[in-house]
């Protein structure tokens, strides 16, 4: 399991939830706004954590990669100030007090974070048993308040935080957004508004216009039953019966001493390496290295043309 691919995966979802907030929704779907910058909010501070946690799960096989990634994001679902904290510990420094010390439109960055958790239930549920604006009394006539998590602060407050993890992203893992992934969920008129709302002066510095697969992206398993689904016309699930098919029989042959050509393509074969004098390491003694069979690969003429 790549970091990078997975970080990516919850972060530009974070950003993309952040536009639908920001260019989605007219006046008359307003209150979804708040529930959409609440979610932003949750998936950019989980690629943060997931970047954090990576040797929790980077070496596992990939679905118990997938389970254990569920499982830690899910500790932290919808509890954004527990979710917040994490993050302010593990990064340290004092740009996140900075943030949540800052006024917003009337309202701190630790406001926000103490009541954004109740935008997941007050945007969808028309008759909230405590709404969470009674907290906030005006002072000037009874029974009115002020209305935090629909306020104009929100988002400010939302984009501030996300743009010191996604910083920290770059800072402590070298991870960058590509402009072509960005592009993919952020777009149009609307997504340049966005784009200069969201990141400001820091777009140079964070999103980079290299292409994504020429910044060392790994093909995985799911990549490959996602692309020969489309290029074969058929559904995941065939695709992935006949990719399943394809690695056994050639890893039957290969165990039986086989080669298997695929003219254009390559060769996979089985060599034996014979037995050699080695050195450990750690301790720089002389090791014996028993004789072993091992596979090898060489590619045909199409596979060198077009990776050239």
């Amino acid at each position: 399991m790549d970091r990078k691919e997975v970080v990516l995966a919850w972060l530009l979802r974070g950003i993309e939830d952040y536009f639908i907030s920001f260019a989605k929704f007219d006046q008359s779907f307003a209150r979804y706004n708040a529930f959409f910058n609440a979610v932003g909010f949750e998936m950019v501070g989980k690629a943060y954590l997931l970047a954090l946690k990576f040797n929790e799960y980077g070496n596992l096989p990939e679905q118990e990669a997938k389970q254990k990634i569920e499982k830690i994001a899910r500790k932290y679902s919808h509890k954004l100030d527990k979710l917040a904290k994490k993050i302010e510990r593990s990064i340290g420094g004092n740009a996140f007090q900075a943030i949540k010390a800052k006024d917003y439109d009337g309202f701190t960055g630790q406001q926000f974070l103490d009541v954004m958790e109740a935008a997941y239930i007050e945007c969808r549920y028309p008759m909230p048993p405590n709404p969470v604006h009674r907290k906030f009394p005006t002072g000037k006539l009874k029974n009115t308040f002020w209305e935090p998590i629909n306020s104009s602060g929100m988002h400010k407050f939302c984009y501030a935080f996300s743009m010191e993890v996604i910083a920290s992203l770059k800072r402590d893992y070298r991870i960058c957004i590509p402009l072509d992934r960005l592009k993919e969920v952020v777009n149009g008129k609307a997504g340049e508004r966005f784009n200069r709302l969201f990141f400001g002066d820091k777009m140079d510095d964070l999103v980079t216009d290299k292409p994504a697969k020429k910044g060392g992206h790994t093909v995985n398993k799911s990549d490959l039953i996602a692309s020969i689904a489309k290029s074969a016309d058929i559904s995941k699930a065939a695709a992935e019966k006949a990719l399943k098919g394809t690695l056994d029989a050639i890893s039957g042959s290969l165990a039986k001493g086989d080669s298997v050509t695929l003219v254009g393509f390559g060769t996979f074969s089985v060599t034996k390496r014979a037995a050699r004098t080695g050195r450990n390491p750690q301790t720089g003694k002389s090791i014996k290295i028993k004789a072993k069979k091992v596979a090898k690969f060489k590619a045909g003429t199409k596979l060198v043309e077009a990776v050239k």
